[in-house]
C-alpha cells in the first residue's frame, strides 16, 4: 500500500507545474506541425478554383498536386516541397484536396491521392506522375516557352 501511495504523491507533484501555472504547454509534436503549416503555406498553393490555375498556367509552369491530409506519403512530399521550394522558382505547385475534388479527379483520370498532373492555360494535362516531391516535379515537369 505504501508504494500506491509514493506514486500518487509523485504523480500529483509533476502534476503541480503545469496546473499551478494555469497555462497549457504545448507539445512538442504541436509546435513542430505548426512550423510545417507556416512553411506549407509559403510554398503550396491551396486550390482555390480551376479558373484561378488555368490563369496561373499561363504565365509559368502550374502543377496540381492531389493531396490527403491523412497520407503519410502525401505529408512526405509536402514537407519536401516545402523545404526544397527555392528549386522550384517559377513553378505554381496548387494543393488540391483529394478528398473533395471528384470532378478534377475524373476530368484528369486520378484514382490515387499523391498524384501530379501538370496543366496548360487551357486547363489541358500536359503531364501526370505518382508519388514524389520537388525532384519529381523537376524530373517530369514539361518545360514550354511562355
Amino acid at each position: 500500500m505504501k508504494v500506491m501511495t509514493v506514486f500518487i504523491a509523485l504523480a500529483m507533484v509533476m502534476a503541480l507545474p503545469l496546473a499551478a501555472s494555469g497555462q497549457k504547454e504545448e507539445a512538442p509534436m504541436e509546435k513542430e506541425m505548426m512550423a510545417e503549416k507556416a512553411e506549407m503555406e509559403t510554398v503550396l498553393m491551396d486550390f482555390s478554383g480551376a479558373d484561378k490555375a488555368m490563369m496561373l498556367a499561363d504565365t509559368a509552369p502550374t502543377v496540381l498536386f492531389f493531396h490527403a491530409s491523412w497520407c503519410p506519403s502525401c505529408k512526405a512530399g509536402e514537407k519536401d516541397i516545402n523545404m526544397n521550394g527555392a528549386d522550384l522558382e517559377g513553378i505554381n505547385v496548387i494543393k488540391v484536396d483529394y478528398d473533395n475534388s471528384e470532378e478534377l479527379q475524373k476530368k484528369y483520370g486520378i484514382t490515387s491521392q499523391h498524384t501530379f498532373v501538370q496543366i496548360d492555360a487551357m486547363g489541358e494535362a500536359l503531364a501526370k506522375w505518382n508519388g514524389g516531391g520537388s525532384a519529381e516535379i523537376l524530373e517530369n515537369i514539361v518545360k514550354k516557352d511562355m
